[in-house]
């Protein structure tokens, strides 16, 4: 009987020359999750994405880890099938982007399954794998000085991977390395002599030395759970390095909020005293002038008299007075602020701030909860203080700091949020995006209508944004009114929208304004609330939730004539009521809905299949959070941006539901109707609605 191994991992990154203390970017080690298709409960998957062809920021190889990790375990079957099926499915993903013309992706890939005494090994592109068992030493390939067996076609370069694979029954003691091509450079006997060192720490030490310029690289050692051995941590996960990081950009962030402090303080009594004079002199002068206009109103109905008569105060005395009056008030207040009797709220405020922020700072880096709770306090002053300015560089760094602190603890990932175009009166539900091109459903009752805004070629700039005539309510396309729209969906050739009467109305997107309408069978819907199309076969998928069911409309000959069948059958139905949304991948044909109580149903021919989100952050659960909608990414990168407007918030995760990002802005008052998000993965940018305002977020810094 085969008896179960476990793996000490180690990794080694280096770039330039330089060690770099951090995991490689593309290297990934995962035990089965609880959701991980019957057979894998086993098993540990190992993943080596590396880079091959132009520099793409390094989230794009983290992703492809993670996809690699989250296919394998979401897969049945034998070993090498589902192995097989990894490299089929990311290498099918990034073909497919590729030949749309947008930004090219390419990536090397060597992947490893160790699965009780049995080990597995996948290569695809220019990786090498080797292995230290029984007394000897294996690679894959098998000849590493055979230029042609070793640098295959990277991924995303051709329609089907090549992939090499092999397997082997391994014992305790048996050493693995995945590497990139640049481990060649080291004779095998090197390989050898370092593979036998003490510990996996003094393996990963020889490396360094041997391998001189740049290398990526996983190290494992198997051994019997019961074994007492050195545990080696990834370099990466060292965290007097990360606190040293963290550190250094706290200080960034601190200084120029204490260099504008320090002025502020040392300033002399004339220059406070003149910059209190200025604040107080015109406030008191604003309350004055309103005062002196009611006091004007009552004199004028007390003494008034017939025109004939004589004032009962000379006209002198009332003007003095009026002058005379607010300048000693102002005179008293400035003597009191020279005299050091207060100082004004928005000076307490700021010093209330900071010196909040400065507790904060001397927290003991390990108490992290008191860290976090400590810079809540240090946002609740900059909340007040802003009630009174928004441009104090002191406040904006103060708020800065506040936000990176609790966001390193909280796992969140803070951008700026870009306006890329606002359209006037606008309510923004949906949006689509096809190469430069993106669509935008409005829902604003006056006028429902669709946009199109065309993006320059970085996809930051909007070049033009104009309404579709024949996508709005009120046109009649095909001699049919257009009545208010509900959603509005992508096929692989044309702009489809429905309106609330059941009208269908599909426009080219090769020429927008070649429009056609249809009317469907309607009769047994009751809440349609968005629509979705499955390329592979023409069908269009409408979710209703008023009456608890997904309809499938069937095509003939571009038309949809008949009645609608239901997607979901049988006894077992799911509670529709709390849907939001819903998608389709058009890979496979599976479809997914999203709840307004924050979850995911995931079904394939109407019959439901397992999916569950893998562990948030603290404070981050989507069940805790109300969701409005989702958005599910194509072909490269496939996953979910989920969005919830409570929290200003936009979740990513991978398709199996595994969490990977959670983004929020510096400016949180942007999102405080986001409603839609879209992602375009090879420009690397997030598209945000939020009321009548899209804003671009990048995804990398």
């Amino acid at each position: 009987m085969p008896f179960e191994l476990e793996a000490l991992v180690g990794h080694l990154y280096i770039a330039g020359g330089r060690t770099i203390h951090t995991t490689p970017p593309g290297a990934l080690v995962q035990t089965a999750p609880k959701t991980a298709a019957r057979g894998r409960e086993v098993d540990t998957f190992f993943s080596l994405v590396l880079p091959s062809g132009r520099v793409v920021p390094t989230t794009f190889y983290e992703q492809m880890a993670h996809m690699s990790a989250e296919r394998y375990f979401s897969n049945g079957g034998s070993v090498t099938s589902a192995l097989r099926d990894v490299f089929n499915t990311l290498n099918h993903n990034l073909h497919e982007h590729n030949q749309s013309g947008r930004s090219h992706y390419e990536a090397h890939m060597i992947c490893a399954v160790l699965r009780d005494d049995e080990l597995y090994l996948a290569r695809s592109g220019a990786a090498i794998a080797l292995l230290r068992h029984s007394g000897d030493t294996f690679s894959l390939p098998e000849d590493m000085d055979d230029d042609k067996k070793l640098f295959m076609a990277p991924m995303g370069t051709q329609p089907i991977p090549e992939v090499d694979m092999k397997r082997f029954v391994i014992d305790s003691g048996s050493r693995l390395l995945l590497a990139d091509a640049a481990i060649r450079e080291v004779s095998l006997a090197r390989i050898t002599q370092a593979l036998l060192g003490k510990t996996l720490e003094n393996v990963l030490n020889d490396f360094k030395t041997l391998i001189t310029l740049q290398t990526q690289m996983i190290a494992t050692e198997f051994v019997v759970p019961e074994r007492k051995i050195p545990v080696v941590a990834a370099e990466g996960d060292d965290s007097s390095q990360l606190s040293n990081t963290i550190t250094q950009a706290r200080t960034n962030i601190q200084q120029e909020a204490a260099r504008t402090a320090e002025a502020r303080r040392k300033q002399s009594p004339a220059i406070k005293i003149g910059r209190r004079m200025q604040q107080t002199v015109g406030e008191t002068a604003k309350g004055m002038g309103t005062g002196l206009e009611a006091m004007s109103d009552v004199a004028a109905k007390v003494f008034k008299r017939k025109e004939s008569e004589k004032p009962l105060i000379p006209p002198s005395v009332i003007m003095t007075t009026i002058v005379a009056l607010p300048l000693a008030l102002v005179v008293v207040i400035v003597l009191s602020w020279i005299g050091g009797l207060g100082e004004t709220r928005y000076e307490t405020c700021v010093n209330n701030a900071l010196k909040n922020a400065e507790l904060a700072r001397n927290i003991n880096q390990s108490q992290l909860n008191a860290i976090r709770t400590a810079w809540d306090v240090v946002l609740a002053n900059v909340s007040e203080c802003e009630e009174e300015r928004t441009d104090d560089p002191v406040i904006i760094a103060l708020k800065r700091e506040a936000q990176t602190n609790i966001d390193g603890i909280s796992d969140i990932t803070r951008r700026e949020a870009n306006l890329l175009v606002s359209l006037p009166g606008a309510t923004i539900r949906r949006m689509l995006l096809q190469g430069t091109d993106l669509y935008v459903l409005d829902v604003n009752p006056r006028l429902p209508v669709i946009y199109r805004v065309k993006l320059d070629a970085t996809g930051t700039q909007a070049i033009d944004q104009d309404p579709i005539i024949n996508m709005r309510s009120g046109a009649t396309v095909s001699g049919l009114s257009i009545g208010p729209l509900v959603n509005m969906t992508l096929s692989t050739r044309n702009l489809l929208a429905l309106d609330s009467n059941g009208v269908l109305i599909s426009c080219s997107l090769s020429l927008i304004t070649d429009c056609t309408a249809q009317q469907l069978n309607t009769d047994i819907l009751r809440n349609p609330i968005a629509l979705q199309v499955y390329n592979a076969n023409g069908n269009i998928y409408v979710l209703d939730t008023g009456a608890n069911q997904v309809w499938r409309y069937q095509p003939t000959a571009d038309l949809y004539p008949d009645r609608p069948s239901e997607y979901f059958t049988g006894t077992s139905l799911p509670q529709l009521v709390q849907a939001v949304d819903f998608a389709i991948r058009q890979d496979d044909g599976e479809v997914f809905v999203l709840y307004g109580g924050g979850y995911i149903t995931r079904h394939r021919g109407g019959e439901p299949q397992s999916f569950n989100f893998t562990p948030f952050p603290p404070g981050q659960d989507p069940s805790d959070a109300s969701l409005q909608y989702f958005y599910l990414s194509g072909n490269l990168l496939p996953g979910f941006y989920l969005i919830s407007q409570p929290t200003r918030t936009i979740y990513e995760t991978g398709l199996a539901g595994a969490w990977q990002r959670t983004y929020r802005i510096f400016d949180e008052s942007k999102f405080e109707l986001l409603n839609s998000v879209v992602v375009d993965p090879g420009q690397r940018l997030i598209y945000a609605g939020s009321g009548n305002t899209i804003y671009t977020l990048h995804m990398d810094e």
